[in-house]
């Protein structure tokens, strides 16, 4: 990722692409048990609801709105008490980035939607946090990426994502 101009970036998306989201939301969902188990069932029915619409829910700002700060941030610590040495990434998402590292002139990095502290933490314990990351309140992700393409069609990428220039 050092070089100036690439022939190729790889956009990946964190969740149910290369995070298995579920899985993280299990574990957040025994961290706020931990803690509070009134919230636990008030956010598994949270997941549920946005799951059933197709629509994105930001665990960290509900626990924040329901809790506060303080709380949230005992509940994160457990969290990443439960998931050290465990493994989030959906099969072959390894695999997949491996691969692109392997390819010249090419790097990847994560166009995420949500909450940038949310999002962050989940980057953080599955294992990516080497991985240029950039998270957005864009609902279309295709529409900012279009944004980073110059009249000559070279794209330029936000600092987040390396900088460089993509040909």
């Amino acid at each position: 990722m050092n070089d100036p101009v690439l022939t190729a970036f790889y956009i990946l998306d964190l969740d149910r692409t290369l995070l298995d989201t579920e899985r993280a939301a299990k574990i957040m969902r025994d961290a706020a048990s931990w803690r509070n188990t009134d919230l636990a069932a008030e956010l598994t029915q949270k997941i549920e609801d946005y799951t059933l619409y197709g629509e994105s829910f930001s665990m960290h700002d509900f626990i924040v709105e329901r809790v506060g700060e303080s709380e949230l941030t005992l509940i994160e610590q457990k969290y990443q008490e439960l998931t050290l040495g465990q493994d989030l990434l959906n099969a072959g998402a390894r695999q997949l980035m491996a691969y692109i590292e392997t390819r010249p002139n090419s790097a990847f990095g994560i166009l995420t939607f949500g909450s940038p502290k949310g999002q962050a933490l989940k980057i953080q314990v599955s294992g990516l946090g080497a991985v240029p990351f950039l998270v957005t309140q864009e609902t279309f992700k295709g529409e900012q990426i279009s944004s980073w393409r110059d009249v000559s069609g070279v794209y330029h990428l936000p600092a987040e994502l390396g900088g460089q220039m993509v040909r």
